[in-house]
């Protein structure tokens, strides 16, 4: 008897409509001071007792949504004028039952009741099953809920970053909404200052409970009344509990080796290790950074490389200051870096002219760079009271390096002539590098503010030394040894002057002004003949000078803002010179560049468009009437004739989010027109010849190289990029396609011609998120261009495709064993370009200690070709045999331990 009352209790409570509550629409006199108005309670129908922190989401006729949570009494307030000739909203609760209602307002003043009605069913067993709302909007912030996307044991907040529509991480740089992020927050705290990268690193996924963004001015910049720049784009971490003081101790040691065939001349084993230490301490007002380190560089675990990099490094970050920046900030760090780099890579290059002259060059090179850095960064900031501000800062650097090159060039004309020739370059000396700022701001009651700067630089160049090499087969061994040494300063002085005209405009002024002034003394002798190179040897000074003043008008209401500029500059350069002939050269440059922008920012999508002009200005070394013979197989002229290139570039970028389907579409287009570009023109001689220009008398094969304006350069690049949270698997999916036009004017001998490139890439991302035990994740590139040169020319084609698969599992609580496969290939119409690689990367790691911050990981790699079988282990006689296929195989130990 019992369960058939239940039963019919059931059956009569989902025969009610869902939205069968009782709705009072009467007109009441409401004593308020607003003219217009609509007042919405909430009421209990069995008690008829107010409801405090109901949500009524109002659909607005925009479309957008407007989520109000009812007060004390009750009751919710909109104003009637944004809700134009209809009202709309829907009523959500766990406990009772939803209201969809529309109602059409005949009258400025109205008020409506609604009786909510008890939705709870009384069984003997229930099961609730629920999902939650991957995404809100509250006013000008995109909420993301972390429950909604789930994360693996142990994985950072990195990890989960990647999954949330809208938001994106790509090399090193955190985007959302194709605005670059500057600043993570923890519950409002900028805890890791501008360390993003710590913030994604450090913070656990578990620990947050939702992820908001939104855009702010920075703390200090509130402070300090500098509130009229425009606002930073920050994420906002939310956590389960109260952190105010994050601690890292990492220790972390890997040791292997690897195969690795680049040059397909040798082949050995290399060992490679690593050893690192660090300690991060991050809470508000005081971060400290301490890393020292030594090792293989380029080898990260699984991914050799052809570098062979070797590094010892260390350097101190510190930031100091009170929260309410009242005081004083300061930044210190301090930085010493010993490299050795070892790389060989070759670059081939083909083109035909539409003579009956063909040409085909295949070039070689290898280089090698020693270096050892010292620096450091002091910044003194303070505020003398409440509307004057003092900054103060100091960078000191020592660089001592040794770089050296080795190239090997073959030139064949018609395919019967073959030109081939060496060089080596050796350049070693120290640089000294120290810069002061010295900057003032005065902050205005009227909320308008001065600033002014004074920036100085100094550069010592000591004994830097060259030697260059060069044997052909169509010339005598030359060898030059250069010697030069010098200094350069640099003087900078700005101003910046902001007032507020209206509530809604301002104007900004800008002041700059800098000076450049450097000294080069260079002797370049034939060691062979004991002479002095009179066309490179010289003794001359530079003097740049640069004025820029600019103004800005800028208008911001509500959701819009519009700025428009114009900017004045003059750009002086000077040369003087005394040796080998005395004389004075100068250049003047005047340029007017105008800049305008206008966005529109709203909950759910923003709009954006630019518009800017900018100059590139040949040096004038550069203008000189020289040439450099020290490679007589390459000559370098100069060219007096150069003039300014104008750069003319305009952006349009919308971004929208859907808040139901927990997706985020994104659309951009750019275009950039170059007139006067500078581009080099090469001539290939096909004889003996002489170069009248500069009298100088060359034999066949020599390459002249010299700087052209040509018009006819522009480019243009578009995109649409779509990213959701799916139900498939609970995924995140992320779907972008690019397409590139290039047009660039190139000289082939003395022909100017066009090479217009095509290029149109797609991507495609997929991160599984239905497991805390297991990960899928596949990312697909693929790109086709199409180059072509004039048309009835010589043409180019290219295509490539990479697939990256990924999985991780779970298998206990400390087990953990991740594989990564990739395939990829890319193939042209020029000789030997084809080229298809399959990737393996395998690891299987034990986690340890204080919430798993132990980690001991084995990692295998190997790269081998298509066609072959997949085997880890192969012998090296195999390998010496199809050197050109596999590209290496590497085992890895890996131990580090964060407490």
């Amino acid at each position: 008897m019992r369960n058939v009352i239940i039963y019919f209790l059931l059956f009569f409570s989902l025969a009610q409509p869902i939205n069968a509550q009782q709705v009072d629409e009467s007109k009441k006199t409401l004593t308020t001071d607003n003219k217009h108005f609509v007042q919405i309670k909430i009421l209990d129908s069995t008690t008829s007792a107010p409801l405090e922190g109901i949500n009524v989401r109002l659909i607005l006729s925009t479309g957008n949504s407007l989520i109000l949570t009812t007060d004390n009494f009750g009751n919710v307030f909109y104003d009637k004028e944004s809700l134009k000739d209809s009202l709309s909203f829907i009523i959500k609760s766990f406990k009772y039952k939803m209201v969809n209602y529309t109602h059409k307002i005949t009258d400025p003043r109205i008020s409506i009741t609604v009786r909510l009605k008890d939705s709870i069913i009384v069984l003997p067993e229930i099961k609730v099953i629920g999902r939650i709302s991957a995404m809100r909007v509250k006013g000008d912030t995109t909420i993301y809920e972390r429950k909604a996307f789930k994360t693996m044991r142990g994985d950072r907040v990195l990890d989960l970053i990647k999954k949330l529509p809208g938001i994106e991480y790509n090399g090193g740089k955190l985007s959302a909404n194709g605005v670059s992020i500057k600043e993570i927050y923890i519950n409002g705290l900028a805890i890791f200052g501008t360390n993003v990268q710590a913030a994604l690193e450090l913070m656990k996924a578990d620990s947050i409970k939702t992820i908001e963004v939104y855009d702010t001015y920075s703390k200090k910049d509130k402070v300090l009344g500098d509130t009229l720049k425009s606002k930073d784009r920050i994420i906002d971490l939310k956590t389960r509990k109260t952190v105010t003081l994050i601690k890292q101790t990492l220790l972390q040691t890997s040791a292997g080796k690897y195969l690795i065939d680049k040059d397909t001349v040798n082949i050995k084993d290399k060992y490679i290790y690593t050893l690192s230490g660090a300690y991060n301490k991050h809470e508000e007002g005081n971060n400290l950074t301490l890393q020292l380190g030594f090792g293989d560089k380029s080898t990260s675990l699984g991914n050799p490389t052809e570098k062979n990099t070797k590094e010892i490094n260390g350097y101190l970050i510190w930031n100091k200051h009170p929260k309410d920046f009242k005081t004083h900030f300061i930044s210190t760090t301090v930085l010493t870096k010993n490299e050795y780099e070892n790389s060989m890579y070759s670059s081939k290059e083909f083109f035909s002219t539409k003579q009956d002259e063909t040409f085909f060059q295949i070039e070689k090179s290898r280089q090698f760079v020693k270096s050892l850095q010292l620096s450091s960064n002091n910044t003194f900031y303070y505020r003398l009271n409440k509307f004057n501000t003092i900054t103060v800062n100091s960078d000191i650097k020592i660089l001592n390096s040794q770089k050296g090159s080795a190239l090997q060039n073959e030139t064949k004309i018609n395919d019967n002539n073959t030109y081939l020739s060496d060089l080596s370059q050796n350049n070693k000396g120290a640089i000294f590098t120290y810069n002061n700022l010295l900057e003032f701001k005065h902050v205005f009651k009227n909320r308008g503010s001065f600033l002014a700067g004074v920036a100085l630089n100094f550069e010592n160049m000591l004994g830097i030394n060259s030697s260059i090499d060069t044997l052909s087969s169509s010339f005598n061994k030359i060898y030059f040894e250069d010697n030069g040494k010098g200094w350069s300063n640099n003087l900078k002085v700005y101003t910046k002057y902001q007032e507020p005209l209206t509530t809604h405009t301002r104007l900004i002024v800008n002041y700059i002004f800098i000076i450049s002034n450097n000294k080069t003394t260079q002797s370049s002798t034939n060691i062979f003949t004991n002479k002095i190179d009179t066309l490179n040897t010289y003794d001359y000074s530079f003097r740049n000078t640069f004025n820029s003043v600019s103004t800005a008008l800028i208008f911001k209401k509500n959701k819009f803002e519009l700025s428009a500029g114009l900017r004045l500059v003059n750009l002086k350069q000077t040369r003087k010179e005394s040796f080998p002939i005395a004389n004075i050269e100068r250049v003047n440059y005047w340029s007017l560049l105008p800049d305008l922008n206008f966005s529109f920012t709203a909950p759910t999508s923003r709009f954006l468009i630019k518009y800017s002009e900018s100059t590139t200005e040949p040096s004038i070394t550069e203008l000189r009437e020289f040439i450099d013979t020290r490679n007589s197989s390459h000559i370098k002229g100069g060219n007096p004739h150069l003039t300014q290139s104008i750069n003319r570039s305009v952006l349009f970028n919308w971004d929208y989010f859907s808040i139901l389907s927990a997706a985020n579409l994104n659309f951009k287009f750019e275009a950039t027109f170059i007139s006067n570009y500078l581009t080099t023109k090469t001539i290939i001689l096909t004889k003996d010849s002489l170069l009248n220009n500069y009298n100088i008398a060359a034999k066949a094969g020599t390459t002249l190289s010299t700087l052209e304006n040509a018009n006819g350069r522009w480019s243009m690049n578009s995109g649409i990029t779509y990213s959701k949270k799916t139900e498939f698997l609970e995924s995140s999916l992320r779907v972008n396609f690019d397409y590139l036009y290039d047009r660039i004017p190139i000289f082939i001998n003395n022909d100017l011609l066009r090479n217009s490139t095509h290029k149109l890439a797609t991507s495609c991302f997929f991160l599984s998120g239905f497991s805390r035990f297991i990960e899928i994740s596949a990312l697909n590139t693929a790109e086709i261009g199409y180059s072509i040169i004039n048309k009835d020319s010589y043409t180019l084609q290219s295509i490539s495709d990479k697939l990256n698969l990924g999985t991780r599992i779970n298998f206990m609580e400390n087990f953990w064993w991740s594989n990564n496969i990739i395939f990829q290939f890319y193939n042209a119409n020029l000789p030997n370009s084809y080229r298809k690689e399959i990737i393996m990367n395998t690891s299987l790691s034990c986690k340890f200690g204080k919430n798993n911050n132990g980690v001991l990981t084995l990692a295998i790699n190997d790269m081998f070709n298509q066609a072959k079988s997949i085997i880890i282990t192969i012998e090296d006689a195999y390998i010496k045999k199809v050197r050109d296929e596999i590209f290496g195989r590497s085992i890895y130990l890996s131990f580090s331990y964060i407490f």
